[in-house]
């Protein structure tokens, strides 16, 4: 095994360890007392921690973050400068899925005016399917030799970072043509 790809396989074993490790707060864990967004913003900052070692950010979620998606329409507006359960789970929602979606795809799958039942069942879905969207990369970066990583003789060292960047790219489209965000191919003639 090359230099390059040992440090490339030591790079993914770290962060899918780092993912594995983290489980996002089941809707009953979700504060049930109204927050003002100072609270709102540490809480949510504490379920994603896990991303700021990943990408070296320091915030993944900021005021101006929350009143853009109020403003948006992707969350209600507070109640009195105060944010429900439903307003936490929303945020968390957006901003994990905002690295892998549009706004517009994200507008669609979250429709304005939810109610609390909805934003629940719509939490809890996607709660259970990021759980296991990460059960199966962890498995595909643990095996090294498996369909992610498999190598050809003439790869270079972007090789992984091409292949990755690829599928991630197949997988938003993909994901943005089953919303209807995306246009229709045959539209753009």
């Amino acid at each position: 095994m090359d230099e390059s790809t040992k440090k490339y396989r030591g790079q993914m074993t770290e962060w899918a360890d780092i993912m594995e490790g983290h489980i996002l707060p089941d809707w009953d864990d979700l504060p049930q007392l109204e927050l003002y967004m100072d609270q709102v913003v540490i809480l949510a900052a504490q379920y994603m921690s896990h991303l700021g070692p990943m990408l070296g950010e320091e915030k993944p979620v900021t005021p101006a973050m929350i009143n853009n998606y109020v403003k948006m329409g992707l969350i209600a507006p507070p109640v009195k400068k105060r944010y429900r359960r439903s307003h936490l789970a929303c945020i968390i929602i957006i901003c994990l899925l905002k690295r892998s979606l549009t706004m517009a795809a994200i507008q669609k799958l979250m429709p304005p005016h939810m109610t609390e039942q909805e934003v629940e069942h719509l939490y809890r879905s996607f709660r259970r399917n990021r759980s296991i969207a990460i059960e199966h990369v962890v498995k595909q970066v643990h095996d090294w030799d498996g369909e992610i990583f498999r190598s050809d003789e003439d790869d270079d060292d972007a090789a992984f970072v091409i292949r990755l960047a690829v599928m991630a790219n197949l997988f938003k489209t993909s994901a943005e043509k089953l919303v209807g965000a995306s246009p229709d191919p045959k539209d753009r003639r």
